[in-house]
């Protein structure tokens, strides 16, 4: 659950106070570059519920068969922000629907989002799944 808070917020505070500022200004002739409205909420909540899953499931998967650590979280959140961000920002530069300053200022946010939410996990794994009875 916590880590489901942290993409959200980070993923909303990324968007509004870099992303959203910047691809407006970078699409000045675009029409309604990065509307903020009813369907687009929609499709960033459904964004939000893959990302977690992907997230959790592959970083959690990767922490419980290589181990913990500092070195293996990095590990696990610079594999997942290559992953999804690099090939979201490649991709959207390479069809130019963007400038290239808004992967170059999103992708070291996106990073520290991945690492966080791999911290998370990973100090998640070593929970008790019940409290213990004495």
């Amino acid at each position: 659950m916590l880590t489901y808070v942290w993409l959200n917020v980070s993923e909303v505070f990324g968007y509004f106070i870099l992303v959203m500022p910047m691809t407006r200004g970078a699409m000045l002739p675009v029409a309604d570059a990065a509307p903020i409205d009813l369907p687009v909420f929609l499709i960033w909540g459904a964004w939000d519920i893959l990302l977690f899953v992907c997230v959790s499931t592959i970083a959690w998967l990767y922490l419980e068969r290589f181990g913990g650590g500092w070195r293996r979280i990095l590990l696990a959140g610079t594999l997942l922000w290559a992953a999804i961000f690099c090939s979201f920002w490649l991709a959207t530069w390479n069809m130019n629907m963007t400038a290239a300053r808004v992967p170059l200022a999103a992708l070291p946010l996106a990073w520290l989002e991945m690492i966080v939410a791999a911290a998370i996990l990973e100090w998640g794994r070593h929970l008790p799944l019940r409290p213990s009875r004495s």
